[in-house]
């Protein structure tokens, strides 16, 4: 569990899942540029890939049917509500779904740091199976879930996964025009859908870098959601706290965020809760915060549990 509950702790939980989900991701970005290698080295005719239309359109349509669609999107779609369809969906549910539970996890340790009489902290912690259509419920949400520009998380996948494949369109026509060799054209395509590739490239070095950012984005949105979510629920929360992220690039409306709600502090109540996240790539967190009086709350749980309340 957690042996103290700083939002400097919670924060190095979440980013060592998101460097998880992100190893994950590049070690399955490994094997689709050895899918994409081998259309290489089949195109290459002499040690290149001859730089006509048909050639540079065959196998960049070839990488997207054979490598990259299989892989993000899979034969359909690629969820069917919380099911994965595709390899990727896959990896990004796994990541949801250790995303959420890092937020049960927190919410349990702070009952247990607070609450002190074992027959409360029994009846809050205790295992409530949840009905077949309230599960199927919370998961069809996170499904159907439009983001600001309308999109469910199925069409986010597959516009990415679209992006993807300009993005290797793009490096294809640079690499035929160039003369490129088969080799030393599998290996930059390796690079670009790992590493990156090294100096400046006019098509843009990171081709898997849409795949990685709606990773990271759903984990970090599902977590958000999740711990608002539990901060309701949890009798011992009095707030939510805008933390601000270290990696903060500059001044904007977090900054506002962080240091508004009645106090100043960026604690606010769970009604005047800014949207979270503020915008594309926010990084900054929710902390809950817990009430002054824990004793208080204790016992008045205490008596609604003697008396059969269903608080």
């Amino acid at each position: 569990m957690f042996t103290v509950l700083r939002s400097s702790t919670l924060r190095t939980r979440q980013n060592a899942e998101m460097r998880a989900a992100d190893r994950r991701l590049l070690a399955d970005h490994a094997r689709l540029a050895q899918g994409i290698g081998l259309l290489i080295s089949q195109a290459a005719r002499a040690g290149v890939v001859p730089n006509t239309r048909a050639a540079r359109d065959g196998l960049s349509q070839a990488t997207w049917e054979r490598v990259l669609r299989p892989y993000y999107v899979g034969q359909g779609e690629p969820l069917r509500g919380m099911q994965a369809q595709s390899p990727y969906a896959a990896v990004l549910v796994a990541g949801v779904e250790r995303a959420v539970k890092l937020q049960v996890d927190w919410h349990t340790a702070m009952l247990r740091r607070y609450i002190r009489d074992e027959r409360v902290l029994a009846w809050l912690t205790g295992p409530r199976p949840l009905p077949s259509p309230v599960r199927e419920t919370i998961q069809d949400s996170f499904a159907q879930w439009l983001d600001p520009r309308g999109f469910k998380l199925a069409d986010r996948i597959q516009r990415m996964a679209v992006e993807i494949k300009a993005r290797m369109s793009r490096f294809f026509d640079y690499h035929i025009g160039k003369g490129t060799p088969g080799p030393t054209m599998a290996q930059a395509a390796a690079d670009a859908l790992t590493t990156g590739e090294r100096g400046a490239r006019p098509y843009g070095p990171q081709a898997a870098y849409p795949a990685r950012r709606l990773l990271r984005n759903e984990l970090f949105v599902a977590g958000g959601y999740a711990m608002q979510n539990l901060s309701q629920v949890n009798p011992i929360v009095r707030g939510i706290q805008w933390v601000l992220s270290p990696l903060h690039p500059k001044t904007d409306r977090c900054d506002v965020h962080a240091a508004g709600g009645p106090d100043g502090d960026g604690v606010y109540s769970f009604e005047l809760l800014p949207a979270h996240p503020d915008h594309p790539n926010c990084l900054c967190g929710l902390f809950p915060v817990a009430v002054a009086r824990p004793a208080a709350i204790t016992a008045a749980l205490l008596a609604g549990i003697e008396q059969g309340d269903a608080y």
